[in-house]
C-alpha cells in the first residue's frame, strides 16, 4: 500500500468537524481526539489557511465514529449534506458545468486546493456511467472515502439534475492500491 503524501489540509474542510466537537457538550468527541487535534480545536480555524493533516485526521474519524456510530451509510448520508451544503457556497465554481466530467474535471481542481497532496482520476465508462479512483491520499483514512463517495454523489446530482447511485468497487484501507467509486445514473 502506498504511503500518504497528504500533510495539510485548508481550515475550510476542518471548521466542520471543530464547530461539532466543540459543541458537543459530553465530552465523547474530545475524549477520542489526539493531543495535537485537541490543541488545534482550541485555535480559531481559518477557512483559507493550511493546517497538518493528523489533527484534521483525528477530529473527522472522532465525530465519524461518535456522530455516524461509523456506520458506512450514516457516512455516505454526511457527505451527501456537507457536499451539496459546500458546494452550493464555497466551491459554486463546479456548477458552473453541466456534465459529470466537467463536474469531476472542477472537483479535482477543488480537491488540489483544499489537500497538498491528492491525485483524483475520473474516466466515462459509458454516457451515463464514471469511474473515479484516489491516489496519493491517505490509504487507511476509510471515513474520509465514504464521506467522500456521498459528497461526490450528491455534487454529481446536483451538476446533471439526476439521481445518481453509487459504489466502492477497490478499497485502499483493504490493501487496493487505490480506492475507486463508480457512479451511475
Amino acid at each position: 500500500m502506498s504511503e500518504t503524501k497528504v500533510s495539510q489540509v485548508k481550515g475550510s474542510m476542518l471548521v466542520g468537524f471543530v464547530k461539532a466537537i466543540k459543541a458537543d457538550t459530553s465530552g465523547r468527541l474530545e475524549a477520542l481526539l489526539t493531543d495535537e487535534a485537541k490543541g488545534l480545536i482550541e485555535e480559531r480555524i481559518l477557512a483559507a489557511k493550511w493546517y497538518p493533516f493528523e489533527p484534521y485526521k483525528s477530529c473527522f474519524q472522532a465525530v465519524c465514529q461518535v456522530n455516524a456510530q461509523s456506520s458506512p451509510e450514516i457516512m455516505r448520508l454526511f457527505g451527501r449534506k456537507a457536499g451539496e451544503e459546500t458546494m452550493s457556497s464555497i466551491y459554486r465554481t463546479v456548477f458552473n458545468k453541466s456534465t459529470a466530467e466537467g463536474a469531476m474535471d472542477s472537483f479535482r481542481v477543488i480537491g488540489n486546493t483544499v489537500y497538498n497532496s491528492v491525485t483524483l482520476h475520473s474516466e466515462m465508462l459509458a454516457d451515463n456511467k464514471i469511474r473515479i479512483s484516489f491516489h496519493d491520499f491517505d490509504p487507511d483514512f476509510k471515513e474520509w472515502y465514504l464521506v467522500g463517495l456521498g459528497w461526490i454523489e450528491r455534487t454529481l446530482e446536483m451538476v446533471i439534475e439526476k439521481e445518481v447511485r453509487s459504489e466502492i468497487i477497490e478499497k485502499s484501507w483493504e490493501g487496493a492500491p487505490a480506492t475507486v467509486f463508480e457512479m451511475s445514473w
